[in-house]
């Protein structure tokens, strides 16, 4: 489904992007990319 996955990456880019902006420390932004990975990988496989 191309549309989940165009979901996904709009989804994923919006959070990191938040991240990136409030919170400048590594353990968040490790813990939001991996969230964002898995977010998107389960948008990809359904």
């Amino acid at each position: 489904p191309i549309k989940h996955f165009t979901l996904a990456i709009i989804e994923c880019s919006i959070t990191c992007w938040i991240v990136l902006i409030y919170q400048h420390d590594d353990v968040s932004s490790a813990y939001t990319m991996s969230w964002c990975g898995t977010k998107f990988v389960n948008h990809s496989y359904n």
